[in-house]
């Protein structure tokens, strides 16, 4: 089984969009498209890359509360540093939109050469098993959004009683 076949195992639905993109890339050295659906922190678990959507989601967090907190203490208005830390996030997902398939690329080749490294003796199913999509993963990052807002608001909470 030569490296595009098992991508295309691994990747499962879609898998022709993804190798083409792929094959394009190598042959040429045209770069990859944009992936719409990347543009969402979503895809990241729906494609099993969940330490990546994981980072992602909170850094954009994390990342959107810092810039927030800089430009307020800097005296522009609120509403000015929230829009601001919107536009952040906003440019970032641009970012990673353009890099998703490059990404989702290193990830499939990384994942297939650790299936075959197993040596399992049905490779297909193994790589059917490690890859393709999970539908329930799409519930992560929503978990992950409200332990942080749950955070938040305690944080407030307490804050509130101190004042």
């Amino acid at each position: 089984m030569d490296s595009n076949e098992m991508r295309k195992i691994f990747v499962g639905q879609n898998s022709n969009y993804y190798t083409a993109q792929w094959d394009l890339h190598e042959k040429t050295g045209i770069r990859m498209l944009p992936n719409k659906a990347a543009f969402s922190v979503f895809w990241f678990f729906y494609r099993k890359m969940y330490l990546i959507g994981t980072g992602i989601l909170i850094g954009l967090i994390i990342m959107s509360f810092v810039i927030q907190i800089i430009l307020t203490y800097a005296g522009l208005p609120e509403t000015i540093s929230i829009q601001a830390g919107r536009l952040v996030v906003l440019g970032f997902w641009v970012f990673i939109g353009l890099k998703a398939n490059p990404i989702y690329l290193h990830h499939v080749e990384r994942k297939i050469a650790k299936v075959k490294e197993g040596n399992p003796n049905d490779l297909e199913n193994a790589l059917k098993k490690s890859g393709g999509v999970s539908a329930v993963a799409v519930l992560i990052p929503i978990a992950i959004i409200a332990g942080f807002m749950y955070l938040l608001i305690m944080f407030l909470s307490q804050l509130v009683k101190m004042i």
